[in-house]
């Protein structure tokens, strides 16, 4: 039900940029599958079971020691994003914290750090005021399940 609730709200997000996400997870925590869809959309999936350091857009990396990496990109009319998912043993709120002083590190400022729950909503803007992720961490296995949502990545460089 978590990873359902937070793929709605990251295709609301992809939504404002003129994204479209459909996604289906099941109760086990299985990754979503991804597709855009309309006139100009484009997606693409990679999944990577192995642990390690990932790059990802704005210069984050995936968090230290995570596994079960995944990352779907999707454009829709010239609108970018990309949806990344990992597991890690680390409880939300280290993984949460690692990400606020990694954006802060990268010049960026957290708009919005929320606990719905047990799970925590993480939202940071780049310099320019725009939103650049949402980041979603619940419980899962003693451990964490980690959801990045990426937004306006058409203009990344720029920022």
């Amino acid at each position: 039900m978590r990873i359902k609730l937070t793929t709605g709200v990251l295709a609301l997000m992809l939504a404002g940029c003129g994204g479209e996400v459909a996604s289906d997870a099941d109760e086990q925590g299985a990754a979503p599958a991804a597709s855009a869809s309309g006139d100009g959309a484009e997606a693409s999936a990679s999944a990577d079971a192995a642990s390690g350091s990932h790059e990802m857009p704005y210069g984050f990396t995936s968090y230290p020691g995570a596994s079960d990496y995944s990352r779907w990109d999707h454009s829709r009319d010239g609108h970018v994003g990309a949806t990344i998912d990992m597991v890690s043993a680390d409880a939300p709120q280290q993984v949460i914290d690692h990400y606020v002083a990694a954006a802060e590190a990268l010049g960026m400022t957290v708009h919005n750090n929320t606990m719905l729950g047990e799970d925590h909503w993480l939202t940071i803007h780049r310099a320019d005021g725009e939103q650049a992720l949402l980041l979603t961490v619940e419980p899962k296995n003693g451990g964490s399940q980690l959801q990045f949502g990426f937004s306006n990545l058409e203009s990344e460089e720029a920022a």
